[in-house]
């Protein structure tokens, strides 16, 4: 549902913060 799906995204948010755009970039 909508929570699961916003802390997912929170989760990868932090991801993205601790290994960098190079990280952003694979991401997407």
């Amino acid at each position: 549902g909508a929570f699961s799906d916003r802390a997912n995204a929170e989760e990868r948010v932090q991801q993205i913060e601790k290994l960098g755009i190079d990280a952003f970039i694979d991401v997407v």
